[in-house]
């Protein structure tokens, strides 16, 4: 998928995650470290890796490094996904 796709499909993801968060988009952005921000962040990950797009593409379009999202979608998927469906 191209980094365009990547990155419609992030902001999409960014906003409904911020949303269900109450937080500002460009808080997650950001290199801000916070339990609510970090878990905003990887539930966006998650959800960019479901959809299929690989980690350079995510990374591209969080800022991040493939490695940082590695890590990002390591963590207990389903803790994540209950806190967006909470």
């Amino acid at each position: 998928m191209s980094t365009g796709v990547a990155d419609h499909a992030y902001e999409k993801a960014l906003h409904l995650v911020c949303t269900h968060y109450g937080i500002d988009p460009d808080i997650v952005r950001s290199r801000d470290k916070t339990v609510m921000v970090s878990a905003a962040r990887r539930v966006v990950a998650i959800a960019l890796r479901g959809q299929g797009f690989s980690l350079p593409e995510i990374g591209a379009s969080m800022n991040r490094n493939h490695t940082s999202v590695m890590r990002m979608c390591a963590h207990d998927k389903s803790e994540a996904e209950r806190s967006l469906l909470a």
